[in-house]
């Protein structure tokens, strides 16, 4: 039957009884069918999941099918086959093809998509649903016709059923994904890991899917190393990498900052492995962030043949977490514990390193062993008696510490008090919570130039945040307590009775000499006593007790200046060169050490490689 004829058939004229309405009713055979009927330019889109030998083939024979099956119906133009390989259906933002195809749809080039199931189309129910009412309700309408569940979009009445197959391709990916993941994790434990090198400088996979050593991509790597170790940036690094043609993993010849962090911080290259360092957010969007205890992360030392040693590695960990352009950055900084005296227990601190955590000072405290400061029952308690605290009156001119999240400063009543002293050394207790300051010489490389200047310690400052539990937003104030005996000095900060303050700019509004008004920004610093200061002091047993008075009063011996030792689990690292020493050597040791030291505006012919 022609398409006229098959209009007019489906036609039929009521009269309403007694009335003057006449009502025309269609077959819904012909709503059915319409689409069928029409002339369409009909586009396909088909999508394997993986991009392996077999779901090429099957692509391929996608392709064939669907060529065969719109050249059955004479009224449909094949307007284009749109496939993506390999990639997932969960998201339609990193298809190629498929964005591709929606663009053609709103330049009217397409009616109607054809595609095997709701599964290929889209497992995300929003998506789905979404995708095929824009389409449907845009200026030039374009339906979509699902093959295996028989649903076209431009039939009435079918969104119901699309929603509901939607839902179930999205449920039938989630727990897809679930059992991927669960079977990848029973891998990780068992001690299978996935390894892949085709991204990885220095190292290559064998045929029995084994990491081995690449040479020449393993020179590029010992070269970032020790040049690193030595005192180099990151961004000189960089500009040698580049200067000297070193290819990348990917054959690259520029070098960014980030891709020589990326070459310290892979652990791969001390030959451990580390499985589940990134997890992804949820199965529509990719995401993948890094995994801070979301699931569980692997680690595997000695899973196959190393570039560097694990303490080179380490080591650069460390120096990556400091602040490496001060003055004060010591790069062999490890953490060491004061064993005897009045500062037992203490460890002395690099205000530029970062390397450590809160943990670490802690484990090196603990690993250390010192034993608790004596506390004696024999001070004197006068009945009915509180220690008043300093900070309840005026004080602005005393002896004081202000710690913000960056910063420490001390006041000139601090500086004043060691008299001739050029550097001090700064300890931290990390139980008692006790900062403490004594002299030192500039040999020292923990040394700080002593004055009344700001010091820049971020790491620093974040570590006893931490310990104290204090307010990132907040800065903190603590009298210093002296300590004196004979040639021996100390300050003591006792950081539990801390004020607070809190910096705000005001604006103030005055009146100038030609009577005009001016506004002028004034900072403003209001001081806060903690809420644990409403007993308005303690007793007097225990506040000789803090700070560590009555050990002074009771111990024989202060030993201010008794060094600090390594403790279990916190070995020294070999001394590494520095940047100048390096530089300025003789020109084969330049050569066998990093022979990209020499300076650019004096550069060595391209064709000289790198040697480690």
């Amino acid at each position: 039957m022609s398409v006229e004829s098959r209009a007019a058939a489906a036609r039929k004229y009521n009269q309403a009884a007694d009335t003057d309405i006449s009502i025309y009713e269609q077959d819904a055979e012909f709503i059915y069918t319409d689409w069928e009927i029409k002339d369409l330019n009909v586009a396909v889109y088909c999508r394997v999941s993986t991009d392996s030998d077999e779901q090429a083939t099957s692509f391929a024979l996608q392709r064939v099918t669907y060529e065969e099956y719109v050249a059955k119906h004479s009224n449909w133009t094949l307007v284009d086959i749109y496939a993506d390989e390999g990639i997932s259906a969960t998201s339609y933002k990193k298809r190629d093809d498929f964005n591709r195809m929606l663009q053609d749809c709103k330049d009217g080039k397409i009616d109607m998509i054809i595609t095997k199931n709701v599964s290929r189309f889209s497992r995300n129910v929003v998506d789905c649903i979404g995708l095929a009412r824009e389409l449907l309700h845009a200026k030039h309408k374009v339906g979509i016709f699902f093959q295996e569940q028989g649903i076209n979009t431009l039939t009435h009445g079918n969104e119901m059923i699309l929603t509901i197959m939607a839902a179930i391709a999205q449920a039938e990916s989630n727990l897809k994904s679930e059992s991927m993941l669960w079977s990848i994790g029973g891998r990780f434990q068992r001690g299978q890991f996935l390894t892949p090198t085709n991204n990885l400088l220095g190292y290559y996979t064998d045929k029995e899917g084994n990491m081995q050593i690449e040479e020449e991509g393993a020179k590029t790597v010992r070269a970032i190393f020790k040049a690193f170790l030595a005192g180099c940036s990151l961004t000189k690094i960089a500009f040698l990498l580049s200067l000297y043609q070193r290819p990348t993993a990917k054959g690259n010849l520029y070098w960014s900052n980030g891709s020589v962090r990326n070459i310290l911080q892979n652990e791969k290259m001390c030959g451990d492995v580390v499985a589940q360092k990134t997890t992804t957010v949820d199965v529509y969007s990719h995401r993948a962030v890094k995994n801070r205890g979301q699931k569980r992360s692997f680690y595997k030392r000695d899973h196959h043949p190393a570039i560097v040693s694990r303490k080179e590695y380490v080591q650069a960990l460390m120096i990556l977490k400091s602040k490496r352009n001060s003055p004060y950055f010591n790069p062999d900084y490890i953490i060491q514990v004061v064993r005897e005296g009045l500062l037992a227990g203490f460890i002395p601190v690099n205000p530029a390193f970062g390397g450590y955590s809160p943990t670490h000072y802690m484990g090196a405290f603990e690993a250390a062993e010192i034993a608790s400061p004596p506390v004696s029952g024999e001070a004197v308690d006068i009945k009915n008696a509180i220690v008043a605290r300093i900070q309840e009156f005026s004080h602005s001119a005393l002896a004081s510490i202000t710690i913000t999240n960056k910063k420490l400063k001390f006041n000139q009543d601090c500086v004043s008090f060691f008299g001739e002293a050029q550097y001090v050394e700064i300890l931290f207790h990390p139980t008692e919570w006790l900062l403490a300051v004594r002299r030192t010489t500039a040999e020292n490389k923990n040394a700080v130039l002593w004055d009344t200047k700001p010091i820049s310690a971020v790491h620093l400052c974040k570590t006893i945040y931490t310990f104290c539990g204090w307010e990132p937003q907040i800065g903190y104030k603590a009298m210093a307590g002296f300590f004196v005996r004979g040639d021996e000095k100390l300050l003591m900060f006792d950081l539990s009775n801390a004020e607070l303050f809190i910096k705000e700019k005001m604006k103030d509004i005055t009146i100038n000499e030609n009577g005009e008004e001016v506004s002028i920004i004034k900072q403003v610093i209001s001081f806060f006593t903690p809420e644990s200061w409403d007993d308005f002091g303690k007793g007097c047993p225990a506040h000789a007790a803090a700070g560590r008075r009555w050990l002074a009063h009771t111990l024989g011996d202060w030993r201010v200046d008794a060094p600090a030792e390594s403790a279990p689990g916190f070995d020294s690292y070999e001394t590494i060169p520095t940047d100048k020493e390096i530089l300025f050597s003789d020109e084969e040791t330049i050569s066998q050490s990093f022979g990209m030291y020499l300076e650019a505006k004096n550069p060595i012919q391209s064709e000289v490689t790198v040697n480690a």
